[in-house]
């Protein structure tokens, strides 16, 4: 992925740079978690299923689409997530380290 790197295991998957991590690990989430990875043409896939957020009864569930830019020279991510109707594309490195936000509207609200 260039300066972001993934990887990935049973339950669990890690995006890094050389200033962040984002992890999502199944054992973090109630419910009956189920994380797939998929890689396909370019295109990497994580989806988080029957999760809740621990505590709540909200779910949890997210896909995270992640893909080069037209120039081959970013990772962009399109990053959806169930509940609230949540749908952001950002720039993968810079969301990782905090530079770009992932902005939506959440149930018709701005």
């Amino acid at each position: 992925m260039g300066p972001v790197t993934l990887s990935a295991s049973a339950g669990k998957v890690v995006f890094a740079t050389d200033i962040a991590i984002w992890t999502v690990d199944i054992l973090h989430f109630s419910g009956n978690p189920k994380l797939q990875v998929s890689s396909q043409e370019g295109v990497i896939t994580v989806s988080l299923r029957q999760a809740r957020f621990p505590g709540t009864g909200i779910p949890a569930d997210f896909t995270a689409v992640c893909f080069k830019d037209d120039d081959q020279q970013r990772w962009l991510m399109d990053l959806s997530f169930a509940w609230g109707g949540f749908t952001a594309r950002v720039d993968l490195e810079n969301w990782l380290n905090g530079v770009d936000l992932a902005q939506s509207t959440l149930l018709g609200i701005e």
